[in-house]
């Protein structure tokens, strides 16, 4: 066992090679950011993207309330066992209100290019 102990100890007095320095990295160059021109980017968006927009809010409004009216009423029918009377309720109802809607997104529009004239 003193043999193996020896030859650690041996080991151990053994030298290490010289580690090679860390070589530095450069600093990046430095960039300034340049703000571009506010009157080089387009203040307003796409015609055709207003209108495709315009178009599709016309849709969802004369579509979407008759159509939930037409649901709630068919429920309202199968739970109080009255066959077309509150599905027509709220079929009219939602018309109704499609069109409250559609007269207010038609006020908003109209406000808007009123207020773009008068921006110009």
């Amino acid at each position: 066992m003193s043999d193996s102990n020896s030859k650690k100890s041996d080991n151990t007095s053994e030298e290490f090679p010289e580690v090679p320095e860390v070589p530095t990295i450069p600093e990046p160059p430095r960039r300034e950011f340049i703000r571009p021109n506010s009157n080089s980017i387009k203040s307003e968006p796409d015609k055709g993207l207003r209108a495709a927009g315009l178009a599709g809010g016309i849709a969802f409004t004369l579509v979407v309330p008759p159509f939930a009216g037409a649901i709630i009423g068919y429920f309202i029918d199968e739970y109080f066992k009255t066959a077309p009377l509150f599905l027509m309720i709220f079929v009219v109802l939602g018309i109704v209100a499609g069109f409250v809607q559609l007269i207010r997104l038609l006020q908003k529009i109209e406000d808007a290019e009123k207020e773009e004239k008068r921006g110009k």
